[in-house]
C-alpha cells in the first residue's frame, strides 16, 4: 500500500513537472526578453543624450567665439577711430561678417537655451548691439573721439565682462564648470552699465539685434 502510494505520489509530480516545466520556461524567457529591451532602452538614451550633450556643446562654442571674434573686431574699429584714423574698408567687413555671424549663432541658441541662461546671453546680445550702436555714432560723428573713446572703454571693460559672463553661463549649463554666484546679478550689473551709456548718448542709432 504505501508503495502504491509513492508511486502515486511520484507520478503525479512528475505530471506535475511535465505540465508546468513550459509554463515556467515561458515566464523566464518573457523576463529575459524584458531584461534585454530594458538594457536596448537605457542604451538608446545614454546614447541619445550623449548625442545631445554634444550637439549642445558644439553649438555653444560656436557662440562662445562668435561672440568673442564680434567684440574684437568692434574693438579694432574702436582704437582707430580713437586714435583719429580712417578705418580701412577690410576691418569694417571684417566687423560685418563678425556681427552677421554672432547673430545667426544667437538665434539657433535661442531655441535650445532654457530660460535662465537665455536670459543672461540675451543681455550679453545687447552689450554687443550697444557697442556696436557706438561704433556706428562715432562714425557719423566723422570718428569723433568722444563717441570712439566711449566705445573703447565699453568694449574693454563690462562687455569684456560680458563676454565672460556667456561663456560661464554656458558651461554652467552643459554642466561643465560649478555655479557661479549670482550670474542673474552679474548680467543685471552690464544692463545697468548699459543703459547708463545710452543715456550719455541719446543720438545712439537703432539696429536690428537687440532682443
Amino acid at each position: 500500500m504505501a508503495q502504491d502510494l509513492t508511486a502515486l505520489a511520484v507520478a503525479v509530480v512528475g505530471v506535475a513537472g511535465t505540465m508546468t516545466a513550459p509554463w515556467l520556461a515561458q515566464r523566464a524567457r518573457r523576463s529575459e526578453l524584458r531584461s534585454e529591451a530594458e538594457r536596448a532602452d537605457r542604451t538608446r538614451r545614454q546614447e541619445y543624450e550623449a548625442t545631445e550633450f554634444e550637439r549642445r556643446r558644439e553649438r555653444y562654442a560656436v557662440l562662445n567665439e562668435q561672440a568673442r571674434t564680434y567684440r574684437t573686431a568692434m574693438l579694432d574699429v574702436a582704437h582707430a577711430l580713437r586714435r583719429g584714423e580712417t578705418v580701412p574698408p577690410q576691418e569694417w567687413e571684417a566687423l560685418a561678417e563678425a556681427r552677421t555671424a554672432f547673430r545667426a549663432e544667437y538665434a539657433q541658441a535661442q531655441m535650445v537655451l532654457p530660460e535662465p541662461t537665455l536670459d543672461i546671453v540675451s543681455e550679453v546680445n545687447r552689450g554687443l548691439s550697444h557697442g556696436y550702436r557706438l561704433l556706428r555714432l562715432a562714425e557719423a560723428a566723422s570718428g569723433s573721439r568722444a563717441e570712439a573713446g566711449a566705445a573703447v572703454s565699453w568694449l574693454e571693460r563690462p562687455l569684456s565682462d560680458g563676454v565672460w559672463l556667456l561663456r560661464r553661463a554656458l558651461r554652467e549649463d552643459l554642466g561643465v564648470a560649478d555655479a557661479t554666484a549670482d550670474l542673474p546679478g552679474r548680467a543685471a550689473q552690464l544692463r545697468t552699465a548699459r543703459r547708463g551709456q545710452a543715456a550719455v548718448f541719446p543720438a545712439l542709432p537703432q539696429v536690428r539685434d537687440e532682443s
